[in-house]
């Protein structure tokens, strides 16, 4: 089902389940809420565009209220739910989901209008040099999950633990309390960092090759920080 880019690149805001459709390279126009609604009761063996856009609007009403999108008051009807485009391009690429590259652009686009944002005010100062720089998104714009708040200084430990909330979310569509995540580390710790456990000046503790030992109550203190609410 071809897709009218050059239509959906230009409506500012869509239907929850419409971005769902056109994340999976479907054209809404071709498709309705009751197709997403009638999914599950298909072939569960069969493959289809159905159910792949019904689970990630599960995932989507799910985090529609995170600092990702634009606060903003919904219908009592999960079908009338909308979401601004670009705002939920930027998020698909956060939790590593593979949108075509026309959603893409617009993420894209959108950091390069935050950064024009951020770099007025020197331009105001007088400063022309600003203006002959290459608009750049930032470099941990789409490195990490966009789950976890990102501390000053990144270390090991904390790609860790972000690899790991993203995961977590993306199997449970929600983001771990501080007890789900110390477990997750414990006993499925994400692929490429040796993840082991043991103890440290009699407190439990993980281990990875080259760092410090990261014991429960660090790791608490970190958690609190990584995932705090920043106040607006």
């Amino acid at each position: 089902m071809a897709i009218d880019w050059s239509f959906w690149q230009h409506i500012p805001k869509v239907k929850l389940w419409q971005a769902a459709y056109l994340a999976c390279d479907v054209d809404p126009d071709k498709k309705s809420y009751d197709d997403i609604l009638n999914s599950n009761k298909r072939n569960s063996f069969t493959r289809n565009h159905d159910v792949e856009a019904s689970k990630l609007l599960r995932r989507l009403e799910a985090n529609i209220d995170s600092r990702h999108f634009t606060k903003s008051v919904q219908g009592r009807y999960k079908q009338s739910w909308e979401v601004r485009l670009s705002e939920f391009s930027v998020w698909c690429l956060h939790v590593g989901i593979d949108i075509p590259q026309e959603l893409a652009s617009l993420a894209k686009a959108a950091a390069q209008a935050e950064t024009v944002a951020n770099d007025g005010g020197e331009k105001q100062r007088g400063t022309e040099q600003t203006s002959s720089k290459a608009i750049q998104p930032n470099k941990n714009e789409f490195e990490f999950s966009g789950l976890l708040n990102i501390p000053g200084k990144v270390d090991a430990w904390f790609r860790a633990i972000d690899d790991m909330t993203r995961n977590f979310q993306i199997q449970s569509s929600v983001i771990p309390n501080e007890t789900q995540a110390w477990v997750s580390l414990m006993t499925a710790p994400p692929p490429g960092y040796e993840i082991t456990t043991g103890m440290d000046k009699g407190e439990d503790c993980l281990l990875m090759p080259g760092e410090k030992p990261l014991s429960k109550s660090a790791f608490s203190k970190r958690w609190k920080k990584y995932s705090a609410i920043k106040s607006q």
